[in-house]
């Protein structure tokens, strides 16, 4: 008696693809819009960085731009929880979800996550960015000398481990002619300082000058506030050290 074995190379390869593909993991997808908010009109050139919400600003985020209608995605996403950030020049930098007085403090981390489950497409994920104010002027010493190297801070008070101070918003150092310039401001009053440590060139050591609040004050509640208009350039605010 003769008994004849015969084996089929195809049914193992086909038991191996369909055990890959049942292993496969299924991708999700984020896609949406970034509009001016002043005048809804889309913005071409934002950059979306999209980093995993437990990643603690420790990973390389995955980055992309709008098209020309404003209009971006991300595809291939692992199901988790994701943090996405849209910024652009001459606009405030903003996370998915952040509410407007975030924007003082430039958290990295807040704002609302995003959930991607498998096999899903998250639309609608829009932006409405928020042009910026600018705040510049120049810095001299009593004898109206410019002074380089000095910095300047525009803050407005909050709440910093459940103390209320003053929380820096923006802040600038002046070049050689002492002047300076802070961009990207949300609308808003703050207070305008500028302070100087002690600096030991080659051959000089010049003196510090203690926190000066505009126009020329040492003390934030005889400051002027300065008011910044969303998009607007605000100019001349000089501040005078004094020592």
């Amino acid at each position: 008696i003769f008994f004849f074995v015969t084996t089929n190379p195809l049914i193992g390869l086909t038991t191996q693809i369909n055990s890959a593909a049942s292993t496969k993991e299924k991708l999700g997808v984020i896609k949406g819009t970034i509009l001016a908010n002043n005048s809804g009109t889309s913005l071409r050139k934002v950059i979306l960085s999209l980093r995993t919400a437990q990643s603690r600003n420790r990973e390389q985020p995955i980055t992309t731009r709008t098209n020309d209608s404003g209009e971006y995605e991300f595809k291939g996403l692992k199901p988790g929880k994701y943090v996405l950030r849209a910024t652009r020049n001459g606009y405030i930098p903003q996370n998915y979800g952040q509410k407007s007085d975030n924007f003082l403090t430039r958290r990295i981390m807040s704002g609302t996550p995003l959930t991607v489950r498998a096999d899903e497409i998250l639309e609608g994920i829009n932006f409405k960015l928020i042009r910026g104010g600018v705040v510049e002027g120049r810095v001299a010493d009593q004898d109206n000398e410019p002074l380089s190297r000095v910095r300047v801070i525009l803050s407005r008070y909050g709440s910093f481990q459940g103390q209320r101070r003053l929380l820096p918003v923006g802040t600038e150092q002046t070049d050689d002619r002492g002047q300076y310039r802070i961009f990207d401001i949300p609308a808003g009053s703050y207070y305008l300082s500028a302070t100087l440590s002690s600096f030991f060139g080659r051959t000089s050591a010049r003196p510090a000058f203690p926190p000066t609040y505009y126009p020329g004050v040492l003390n934030p509640q005889e400051a002027i506030k300065v008011e910044v208009i969303a998009g607007n350039e605000m100019g001349g605010y000089d501040i005078t050290l004094i020592e």
